[in-house]
């Protein structure tokens, strides 16, 4: 998932005019999403592979889970939820939705979101004086 303020956070430059998949904040792999077990999903292709089967099954995935998990994050408040399906995206997705809070001006919200990032966890002072400087540059005072 590209978040322009997430990119332009971590890369300290404008957002790119043509995206890439590394220029993502977040990048969830396949496994959770079609709820295969395992954190990854690979489809097995060697010369015994029916074509036919393979494309169906491919179909089935993008249609039945890939599309309806994307379409689910229409808001700000949306990405919250992949906490849900990757624990790992947690603090970092709380803290960005924080960030672009504030600097959509709603500073309630974002006051919110940033102080229970920075109270959730052990953090270095130089990593919560950057959170606090990002704040600032977006019009909020931590």
């Amino acid at each position: 998932m590209f978040l322009p303020d997430t990119y332009e956070f971590w890369m300290k430059q404008p957002v790119p005019k043509h995206i890439k998949a590394f220029d993502c904040a977040f990048q969830v792999r396949p496994g959770p999403i079609i709820k295969s077990g395992t954190s990854d999903y690979w489809y097995r292709i060697d010369s015994t592979t029916e074509i036919t089967a393979l494309i169906g099954l491919i179909h089935h995935h993008i249609t039945d889970y890939i599309l309806p998990f994307y379409n689910q994050y229409k808001s700000l408040f949306d990405l919250l939820k992949l906490q849900e399906v990757d624990t790992t995206f947690g603090e970092m997705i709380q803290i960005q939705v924080g960030l672009t809070l504030a600097k959509k001006g709603d500073y309630k919200l974002a006051k919110k979101e940033i102080n229970s990032y920075l109270q959730s966890g052990k953090r270095s002072e130089d990593w919560i004086d950057r959170i606090k400087s990002e704040a600032i540059i977006r019009g909020l005072e931590i």
